[in-house]
């Protein structure tokens, strides 16, 4: 497995707040042009789609992409899988909060990336993670 983080994000807004604004991602979806014209995803990340549980798009080079909650713990982590991917990976979203209107956000994915992959594939990724990141840091909870 293969590992990228994005760096650690500073939220502006309780922990509670940011977990139950992540928790149901139908709440992103008035977010999409935002993500879509992110530094890191603008051109790479296309037709971005929210409901409850999961969100797709299009994603180059990897093509239409879907990811879906599987575990949620209040506050603290929202983990998702993947569907319909050629790849196979973990993310997860983690909360830590150290001050009462003040939250640190990081994104891990871990991905199963064969040797011949791994050149194609891991720097779209690792923008890919910033750029969901930086995209979430600046949504106003």
């Amino acid at each position: 497995m293969t590992t990228f983080e994005s760096s650690i994000k500073t939220i502006n807004a309780a922990q509670e707040v940011v977990y139950q604004k992540m928790a149901d991602l139908s709440n992103l979806q008035q977010y999409v042009s935002q993500i879509e014209q992110n530094e890191h995803l603008k051109g790479k990340v296309k037709n971005v789609r929210f409901d409850v549980d999961s969100c797709h798009a299009s994603i180059e080079p990897l093509g239409e992409l879907g990811i879906r909650i599987i575990d949620r713990e209040p506050y603290k982590t929202i983990k998702f899988e993947p569907e319909n991917s050629p790849l196979q990976f973990n993310l997860w979203i983690q909360l830590v909060s150290k001050e009462p209107y003040v939250t640190k956000m990081k994104i891990t994915l871990k991905a199963d990336i064969g040797f011949m992959m791994k050149g194609l594939v891991s720097k779209p990724l690792q923008k890919f993670v910033d750029g969901l990141a930086d995209a979430i840091e600046r949504f106003p909870f």
